[in-house]
């Protein structure tokens, strides 16, 4: 029996040959039950679960094992404490064995009722064992510090320092692994060489690199480790900037390299010459890095690049100071100085001044922020590309930032270059105007960036504030001459434009009068424009002088300009009845064929039948007709003809062009007159009836007119002739006036005063009986009149809404003289209130009935942008299409047309014909509207695909300086979505850099913009992958 006790003793030193104070504890158990013969029976078999439990765990049959010894366990005597208790140790040892879960709990109830077990250390270590095994490192070493470590065997013992040491470094306990593998680093085991490895790696990891180096080289020749350590050696001299041994250890080895860290140890190679400032050593090693390095950043992109650079591989260069400048960084600012120089080396003068901008921007090295600075601003100036003017902001900035730099008088000298260059008027004028003290070539500057300036607001319909920068500018009026005399030019025209004729005269006088202005582009203009004042103020004699003088300096050249000033030419001498002289400028005018031809026609017509020659005069009105269908004049034209027939007495043609303009232009004014004429005819014929129905028309139709008023004369002589009195008084009050004889000439009377009062200006006493009229005779024969010239009245005063309800009371009449006009006043009220729907309704009605093209035009000009604001934008495109055709819009207004156009064509997705129109409307830049269709275009170009076409677009943009920096940004933001879109960071960052520096307006949306969408790049543009550098760790068991 004692032998099979000895036996039994084994199972518990499976992993411990000799334990004394383990072997007491289980015999204990064997000899209590030896003393207890009252209960053998029981005890034998309590003892055989035992026995058999034992036996079977040496056969490592665990299972079977764990059974026997839950048996053991059964028996709640306490008689046998000592033998559950080492039961209760091989339970927990076969769950750790067979991996059940419930082995920690176990393991842990068996800690808790035995605390002072000697089993527990064998237990312990067990457990923290199966821990690592499983890879819970956390819990294991809760297990390994519960162990006493001096109960263990030598094995056992280096084992644990191991796997604890281990556990210790997977959980980044560095110290506590480091004093671990330091117990066995130097002893011979089978751990000692993985213990070497992990003492090194720690201190390595703690940047104790000598500590480091010593513990990988013992690993050199070892099997396991002799292919992972060159690398960590490398990295350890290179940490300790021992760049001699760094290079005499990795070069032979790098070829014999893991593939894995073959491309690292190559640009720690690459690195080490490099900072011996071996350049060209260098190279060929970042390029196997290189090959097998999926991208670059920061600062090995900079060293890559600066050894391309040293070596004059200016374009390879290129490529990696462009991805070390991401960021702000000092690296981040000497790549880009050097990046500028590379571009400057390779002709991109372009690349060069944006990244001297970023260099400058940067303050980690003075001198490259000073160098770059200047360079920056002396390359804008070069290429005379400055959207911002930020080449005169870049001169002033490092005059105002390094007054005492040798450069400092040079910088100053392209300062007043750049000034003299400009075309950013707007911006430089705020500049120049900061410097108090200007010598003679800021003063010419000044003139130049002051006129300028004035003409960009001219443009903008500005016209005070241009006036008051035009005399500015004519302050410094000596440097530059002609400048001087198209200042006195645009003074006038401005003058004009808000008609201040007196004033207006008086420049153009002063700008005729300056020797420079026969040079002047405006010299002939100035002359037509002056013959036009005279024109409007009916001094037909002056006028025809200065129409005589545009004419003489025009030559043969055949524009609008010169047809509309044969035409008034031909009105002046018409108008002082010298027919002759007429005829002769109507003829030139027909003979240019402009826009005006029709008007010339007409008027030939209509001064050959004041000269009697009444056959050529049909002959050139029915020309009219033909040749013009759509002409303003056409519905005259056929009416002149009906008179001069009338005039021949040829009644019968006569009658056929009267009714030919009722049946042809029904909403034209002279169908009043067509139809009196048509009653008058039938009258004189004794066709009496026939001649009522006409007469009726007229004053049924069109009350309160002068042809309503002639045509009941001629009612009223009709009834006479036919004796019938009381069929005249029946038919008058058929009217629903009731207006006898008396109350006729009340009517007229008291109107009249009304009239008279307004003809003399006396608006305020005007409206008054204007009123008093209206009250009195609500159905009288003035009424359209009285409430049109009193809506006149209440407008001129600044009462526009009481003047609107009298203009829509005339519109509510039937048609009348003064519907034409009120139709245009009430548009141009609702307009103003931005009430688009009724403006829209007068200016529909306007078009139909206007006679003036000049009205005709405003209808359609005020139509397109109500139409715009209401987004009705297919109406925007069919009155657009009718109104641009006219060659004698204000170029203001053709361009605002043409901007709801096309505004409307990318409303309605129609690209093409949006692209037309954006690409007429930017041939210039000056007005908003053409900076916007700009930007418009190029981005229609960006939505389409087509970068290279937005590109372009964009820098010609920019490149024709526009006062509206609003749309330049916007380009600029769109140029670097171009750049992201061609995966080109660099310069989409420095795009975005620029309109962050140089953009002057921080509330409107642009620079936030730009900012989020550089911090985007940012966030994107990560650490190049680099070939695998992660740690390498080796789990022994």
């Amino acid at each position: 029996m004692m032998m099979y006790f000895y036996k039994s003793m084994k199972a518990l030193n499976r992993l411990k040959k000799k334990q004394f104070l383990w072997q007491i504890g289980v015999g204990a158990c064997f000899f209590i039950s030896l003393a207890l013969p009252a209960q053998q029976t029981v005890d034998y078999v309590l003892q055989d679960d035992f026995r058999k439990g034992i036996e079977l765990f040496n056969k490592q049959k665990y299972t079977a094992a764990q059974h026997f010894f839950e048996q053991s366990l059964s028996d709640q005597r306490k008689d046998f404490s000592l033998q559950k208790t080492s039961a209760e140790y091989y339970h927990a040892l076969c769950a750790i064995y067979l991996h059940q879960q419930n082995a920690e709990l176990l393991v842990e109830s068996f800690l808790l009722r035995h605390p002072e077990s000697v089993l527990k250390t064998a237990l312990c270590f067990e457990m923290g064992k199966f821990l690592y095994d499983e890879k819970k490192y956390r819990q294991a070493v809760q297990y390994f510090q519960k162990t006493d470590k001096n109960e263990l065997e030598p094995d056992e013992k280096t084992e644990y320092y191991f796997k604890s040491g281990y556990s210790w470094f997977m959980i980044d306990s560095l110290d506590k692994a480091r004093l671990a593998f330091y117990e066995i680093k130097d002893i011979d085991n089978r751990y000692s060489s993985a213990a070497t490895y992990y003492y090194g790696h720690i201190a390595y990891q703690q940047k104790n690199y000598e500590t480091a180096l010593q513990s990988f080289l013992k690993l050199v020749k070892d099997e396991t480790f002799s292919s992972i350590v060159p690398y960590y050696i490398t990295q350890c001299y290179y940490f300790q900037r021992k760049y001699d041994d760094l290079i005499a250890y990795a070069v032979p080895r790098l070829d014999s390299a893991t593939k894995g860290r073959a491309g690292e140890m190559a640009k720690l190679i690459a690195d080490a010459f490099y900072f011996k400032e071996q350049y060209k050593e260098a190279l060929p090693f970042y390029e196997k890095y290189l090959a097998g390095s999926q991208g670059t950043g920061g600062e090995e992109a900079y060293q890559i690049g600066f050894c391309y650079y040293k070596n004059q591989f200016y374009k390879e260069a290129v490529k990696y100071f462009e991805k070390a400048s991401i960021g702000d960084s000092k690296t981040a600012q000497y790549a880009l100085y050097h990046l500028a120089d590379c571009y400057l080396r390779t002709g991109n003068k372009k690349g060069a001044r944006m990244a001297f901008e970023g260099a400058a921007r940067m303050d980690y090295d003075e001198k490259i922020k000073e160098d770059a600075l200047f360079n920056y601003a002396l390359v804008t100036y070069e290429l005379s590309y400055s959207p911002f003017n930020e080449g005169i902001r870049a001169f002033n900035e490092y005059i105002s930032r390094y007054p005492t730099s040798e450069r400092s008088d040079e910088a100053y000298h392209y300062l007043t270059l750049a000034y003299l260059n400009t075309r950013n008027y707007k911006d430089a004028l705020a500049y120049i105007e900061k410097i108090k003290i200007k010598d003679n070539n800021l003063r010419k500057a000044y003139q130049r960036i002051a006129y300028f300036r004035a003409m960009e607001l001219f443009n903008e319909q500005r016209y005070r504030e241009a006036i008051q920068l035009l005399n500015t500018s004519l302050s410094y009026g000596e440097y530059d001459a002609l400048l001087k005399a198209n200042a006195y030019y645009w003074i006038g025209e401005a003058c004009y434009r808000m008609n201040n004729t007196d004033e207006a005269l008086s420049y153009y006088h002063l700008f005729l009068n300056s020797p420079s202005a026969p040079k002047s582009e405006e010299y002939a203009t100035a002359h037509y424009n002056i013959g036009y004042i005279y024109f409007n103020q009916q001094k037909y004699a002056e006028a025809a002088g200065w129409f005589s003088k545009y004419m003489g300096l025009s030559g043969d050249i055949k524009t609008e300009v010169t047809a509309d000033a044969c035409n008034r030419l031909g009105d002046c001498f018409f108008e002082r009845k010298d027919y002759t002289q007429a005829l002769e400028y109507y003829t030139r005018a027909i003979t240019i064929g402009k826009s005006g031809k029709d008007y010339a026609v007409f008027q030939k017509g209509f001064t050959l039948g004041l000269l009697g020659k009444y056959d050529q005069k049909i002959s050139y009105l029915n020309q009219l007709v033909v040749e013009f269908p759509s002409s303003s004049y056409a519905d005259e034209a056929i009416y002149e003809i009906g008179n001069t027939y009338l005039v021949l007495q040829k009644n019968t043609l006569a009658i056929e062009y009267f009714k030919k303009v009722i049946s042809s232009y029904p909403s034209s004014n002279y169908v009043r007159k067509a139809r009196l004429q048509l009653g008058i005819i039938y009258y004189n014929q004794d066709k009496y009836d026939d001649a009522l129905v006409y007469y009726k028309q007229l004053v049924e139709e069109y009350p309160g007119t002068p042809e309503a008023s002639n045509a009941l004369t001629g009612i009223k002589n009709i009834y006479i002739e036919k004796k019938d009195a009381d069929g005249y008084i029946q038919y008058v009050k058929g009217l629903g006036r009731a207006i006898t004889v008396s109350d006729s000439e009340q009517d007229s009377l008291a109107y009249i005063v009304a009239e008279n009062l307004y003809m003399n200006g006396d608006c305020q006493m005007s409206v008054e009986h204007f009123n008093k009229y209206l009250q009195r005779f609500p159905e009288g024969n003035f009424v359209v009149n009285a409430y049109f010239y009193k809506a006149e009245c209440l407008n001129r005063q600044g009462q526009k809404d009481q003047a609107l309800e009298a203009y829509e009371m005339v519109l509510k009449k039937n048609r009348n003289n003064f519907t034409e006009s009120a139709l245009l006043a009430a548009g141009r009220i609702y307009m103003e209130n931005k009430n688009y729907p009724q403006a829209a309704a007068c200016y529909v009605r306007l078009e139909e009935i206007a006679e003036l093209p000049a009205t005709i035009a405003e209808a359609r000009i005020n139509l397109v942008k109500a139409y715009y604001e209401m987004q009705e934008y297919a109406n925007v495109i069919a009155v657009a299409k009718r109104l641009l055709p006219s060659e004698k819009l204000p170029p203001e207004e053709i361009r605002k047309a043409r901007y709801c156009l096309a505004k409307a064509y990318l409303a309605t997705n129609s690209i093409v014909l949006a692209q037309e129109e954006l690409k007429k409307l930017s041939q210039e830049v000056k007005s908003p509207e053409a900076a916007e269709a700009s930007y418009l275009l190029a981005e229609t170009y960006f939505t389409q695909r087509e970068y290279a076409k937005a590109e372009t677009e964009i820098f010609s943009f920019a490149e024709k300086s526009t006062p509206h920096q609003y749309w330049v940004a916007k380009a600029f933001i769109l140029l670097a979505d171009i750049y992201l879109q061609r995966k080109d960071d660099f310069q989409a960052s420095q795009t975005l850099r620029s309109v962050i520096e140089n953009y002057a307006n921080p509330d409107d949306g642009i620079i936030e913009t730009a900012k989020n969408k550089l911090m985007s790049i940012r966030q994107q543009a990560t650490s190049s992958a680099r070939t695998d550098t992660s740690e390498v760790h080796i789990q022994l068991k």
